[in-house]
């Protein structure tokens, strides 16, 4: 694996995000896009000379559409089949939901793109446009809708706290999480937006005297009370689960990236299949569960349930978030342990096969 980038920089300008600011301080514009050309000769380089076959584009946006250079993503493309590199290689990019377009991303799959990070940020269109994401929810839908047609993975950014969240917000952003997330196409994710340094959002807070800076780290209280103690409650309760490298988002992912790598080199056969249906359930049921868990926190700590007298223990929940962490990471880890004994046992299998005559006993292969 390799990574890479076609570009730096974003004309964007959402509220959250620096990035704008910091590439305005040179001269030029604020985004730089590589030739095409050049991008394709540093991949078939790798592929030729480091052995590299799958790529992750780390471009804050993917030139998926651009009005400078239009063309870009055919000569891209083109690029990629004239050095015979499509079929060889595999290749993931970040880009905005309202960005894709059936017509190209079917020409990027049948090059190699097999998964896309996707900016998203937020479930509802007040939200976006606090955000200054300037698109709907309705695009990112469709983005989805298009990407799951073309079987076509995604993992996604997702801020489910931010300065203003409330538990009607929160719950609206909850069922467009379950939404997406459906079915176990991909693992339920969130973060809380970071004030950062010469941000919209920073100097808001700024001025609204809520911005908290402790050792260099600014943050923020939510306007609620009892918001402020469910999200420590459930950052708490599911750090491991969301942050940590054996935790069940990252397993995950990574899951998701195995069968496409899988599927794109081996093919798939009726044991894939299963695997890949087991695997899915798997990550369906995760999803299920910190879903069905932040919807019942979320009523008990608005009705402040907890301040008093109380049938729940949170000590318990956190206990049963734990258990649960390590269960489904056990069982994403022996599905994939499957998965990736699959390509030994079938070039064994075929070596015995073919070879059996030439031996008049049996042979041991040791591990």
């Amino acid at each position: 694996m390799a990574t890479i980038i076609a570009g730096r920089g974003c004309t964007h300008n959402c509220s959250f995000c620096n990035i704008r600011k910091f590439y305005s301080q040179p001269p030029g514009p604020l985004k730089r896009i590589r030739k095409p050309e050049k991008v394709v000769e540093e991949m078939f380089f790798l592929r030729n000379k480091k052995n590299c076959s799958i790529f992750f584009f780390l471009d804050d946006d993917f030139p998926v559409r651009s009005e400078k250079y239009p063309d870009w993503l055919l000569r891209f493309c083109n690029g990629l089949k004239e050095n015979d590199l499509s079929g060889e290689i595999m290749w993931k990019i970040c880009c905005r939901p309202d960005e894709i377009d059936r017509e190209l991303f079917e020409m990027m799959k049948r090059n190699g793109l097999f998964r896309v990070f996707l900016g998203i940020e937020d479930g509802t269109d007040h939200g976006l446009k606090s955000l200054n994401k300037n698109m709907k929810v309705a695009e990112s839908l469709r983005g989805i809708r298009i990407l799951r047609q073309l079987e076509i993975d995604y993992d996604y950014g997702f801020m489910l706290f931010q300065p203003q969240t409330t538990f009607i917000s929160l719950n609206e952003n909850l069922c467009f999480l379950a939404l997406i997330c459906e079915n176990g196409y991909t693992p339920v994710t969130f973060l809380k937006l970071m004030p950062y340094y010469d941000t919209k959002v920073g100097q808001e807070l700024a001025d609204a005297g809520r911005l908290k800076i402790s050792k260099g780290v600014s943050d923020y209280d939510f306007p609620e009370d009892q918001m402020n103690k469910y999200y420590q409650f459930i950052t708490d309760s599911f750090k491991d689960w969301l942050r940590h490298p054996e935790g069940v988002v990252n397993l995950a992912n990574w899951g998701m990236t195995y069968y496409s790598a899988y599927d794109g080199y081996f093919g798939q056969d009726a044991e894939v299949i299963n695997l890949k249906r087991s695997f899915t359930e798997i990550v369906s049921d995760s999803n299920g569960f910190i879903l069905s868990t932040l919807k019942e926190m979320s009523e008990v700590f608005e009705k402040g349930e907890f301040s008093g007298g109380t049938n729940y223990s949170l000590q318990d929940i956190k206990q049963e978030v734990g258990s649960k962490q390590k269960s489904f990471s056990d069982r994403i880890r022996e599905n994939l342990g499957s998965l990736l004994d699959l390509p030994l046992k079938h070039f064994f299998s075929r070596v015995c096969s073919e070879y059996a005559g030439n031996f008049d006993g049996g042979f041991i292969i040791k591990s």
